[in-house]
């Protein structure tokens, strides 16, 4: 009897010792998501209720922070992430940066004569042209309507111009074969 008991609880603390390290894991990254830092993969790969967990708290997130049409940024995830460079850089770790913004002129228009799923395939072509054009570090958000912002790091505000956006733009299509 007795012995039957501690083996019944050294089971009991030893599976749940091993799903309080999976809990320790998520927390960090649900925290993350709380405070708005850059989106980070949930490394936890299971296929019981803590993986679902995950998965839900992955889906979740990408709902709080994107807009579901176009997958860009919404207006405070982008905020957000500005300002979390903005708190994590130092003297030393500091970039220059430039936001460029732009208002889809007329856009109306387009949803207007031809239809909003017309103006969904052009603003999702408008997107997929930028997202070609930026880094990984960099990031592009919907701002509201037709208004989108692009975060593009190592740029100094008095060099960029509409002409030198498309001279870079170009320059990396050009590096990337695209």
């Amino acid at each position: 009897g007795f012995g039957v008991l501690f083996v019944m609880f050294g089971l009991g603390y030893s599976i749940l010792s091993w799903t309080r390290g999976d809990i320790l894991k998520l927390s960090p990254d649900a925290q993350s998501i709380g405070v708005c830092e850059p989106f980070k993969e949930i490394n936890l790969h299971l296929h019981d209720e803590i993986g679902v967990l995950a998965d839900s708290l992955q889906h979740m997130e990408k709902h709080l922070r994107t807009d579901g049409l176009t997958q860009l940024l919404n207006r405070d995830s982008f905020i957000s992430q500005i300002d979390f460079k903005r708190r994590r850089a130092t003297d030393q770790t500091a970039q220059q940066f430039t936001l460029l913004h732009t208002d889809l002129a007329h856009f109306n228009t387009i949803n207007d004569t031809y239809g909003h799923a017309a103006g969904d395939k052009v603003l999702n072509e408008v997107v997929k042209r930028i997202r070609s054009t930026i880094y990984k570090e960099e990031a592009a958000a919907g701002f509201g309507g037709e208004e989108l912002v692009v975060y593009v790091r190592d740029a100094q505000a008095d060099t960029v111009t509409a002409g030198g956006c498309k001279k870079k733009a170009e320059k990396r299509a050009d590096v990337r074969g695209e």
